[in-house]
């Protein structure tokens, strides 16, 4: 339903990951917004919600931005985005069409890196989509450059923040394929910590490390 209402092309399904297709990367940056905040109204099992990785993380009440009523409940979905022209080859048993090729490989490797509950987007996609976002919608914030598996060049990554869930937290991102860089942040933005990409300022670690 969620797909199809941002008329996304749904490309096949992998165990319990979706390969999701969109006419643009600011809809498909929508899309992974809405979905997002949608996640935590649904009416969950009370098994799911009594599960760690499901239960209610309710929003800090003393913020004084709009917020969702959680940070986290429900199933916690992660999403990356990469922006490309994919090969294309179509299926005469499933009568569909299948996307294959470096970008795909790419948008894959950038969702697996990602945390539940957690979008990220290559610096490519963010650089295309980051001046056409509603003002104060949402924060991206640079997590480094990245070595991903079958991609020859390293590969800048961007978290992207609803800001009605700015209050998200998460670990740190594959340090064992971070290439070390500054940290940087988007004017107005989170400025990153030196050593584990968390959010200044960061309660994860003694900020002092020398590398990530």
């Amino acid at each position: 339903e969620g797909i199809a209402f941002y008329n996304g092309y749904e490309v096949k399904t992998q165990g319990d990951s979706f390969m999701v297709a969109f006419r643009s990367p600011q809809i498909a940056l929508a899309w992974a917004v809405d979905i997002q905040e949608k996640l935590l109204s649904l009416d969950w099992p009370e098994d799911i919600l009594a599960h760690r990785s499901g239960a209610e993380v309710p929003a800090d009440p003393a913020s004084t931005t709009p917020k969702m009523p959680w940070i986290f409940r429900g199933l916690r979905v992660r999403i990356g985005i990469h922006t490309g022209t994919p090969d294309v080859e179509y299926n005469p048993r499933t009568q569909s069409v299948d996307y294959f090729g470096p970008s795909v490989n790419c948008a894959a490797r950038v969702e697996a890196l990602a945390a539940g509950g957690q979008v990220l987007l290559s610096e490519e996609t963010a650089d295309l989509v980051s001046s056409l976002v509603e003002p104060g919608a949402v924060q991206f914030i640079h997590m480094g450059s990245f070595n991903l598996k079958g991609i020859v060049a390293s590969v800048g990554i961007v978290q992207a923040v609803p800001a009605r869930l700015s209050d998200r937290t998460f670990p740190p991102l594959a340090p064992a394929t971070a290439v070390l860089e500054e940290p940087r942040h988007e004017p107005g933005g989170l400025q990153i910590c030196e050593k584990c990409t968390r959010p200044m300022l960061c309660d994860h670690c003694d900020r002092k490390a020398k590398s990530r």
